[in-house]
């Protein structure tokens, strides 16, 4: 059961892509799989030309398959404007990395679809820890987004579930982010709601990284 993305790995639950904040790049090793980025709530720090230097120079790293998280927070961090110029830095770098992007996106969604438009980025983008309506699944499926659910499966609103049955089983990635819900957990919730079997959705799921992240 492949765990899209999480904070905290469990070493004996399978394949886990860690998130990592550009202030914890020293938690790297070349033991399992990692994403870094300027996450939305860094992107007041005074050095960021400094930091993101610091992520292109390790993005080449096998260990490292992607970036992110990065997106845009209206809740919380710098103002909307410096969150959208953070971002698109680094959309420009990972264009020339050729790695795909771990979005966070909080209240800014009209903002999110309008920058992947105006990019024009190559490369897969994907939304970790989706808990919109179907309404919004439907229109960034449309959009060319993947749509990453989590814990919040395992006690859905009947909005959420209801929006995973809009996502197509091949946009699809489950994730535990900063739960204690184990990625079991999520796996089962899902194959309940999609009714599909577990064993199903984990093959489904398995070849979704592999296209996602060209492993």
């Amino acid at each position: 059961m492949i765990n899209f993305h999480t904070h905290s790995v469990n070493p004996n639950n399978g394949i886990s892509v860690q998130s990592l904040k550009s202030s914890e790049l020293h938690k790297l090793n070349d033991r399992g799989f990692f994403t870094i980025g300027v996450h939305p709530w860094e992107s007041d720090i005074p050095n960021i030309d400094d930091v993101l230097k610091q992520i292109i120079d390790l993005l080449p790293k096998a260990e490292i398959i992607g970036i992110g998280e990065i997106g845009l927070d209206r809740l919380q961090g710098a103002s909307i404007e410096k969150q959208i110029e953070v971002f698109v830095k680094q959309i420009c770098i990972v264009d020339q990395i050729k790695k795909p992007l771990i979005i966070h996106c909080v209240k800014a969604w009209a903002e999110l679809l309008e920058i992947k438009k105006m990019t024009q980025s190559l490369v897969p983008w994907a939304v970790h820890g989706f808990r919109g309506n179907p309404d919004l699944a439907k229109q960034l499926v449309a959009s060319g987004f993947h749509l990453s659910f989590g814990a919040p499966l395992a006690d859905p609103a009947p909005s959420l579930a209801e929006a995973l049955t809009y996502t197509p089983l091949d946009r699809l990635f489950l994730e535990t982010d900063e739960s204690p819900v184990s990625i079991g957990e999520v796996y089962y919730a899902a194959s309940d709601i999609l009714n599909i079997s577990v064993d199903d959705l984990v093959k489904q799921i398995n070849a979704n990284f592999a296209e996602f992240f060209k492993r």
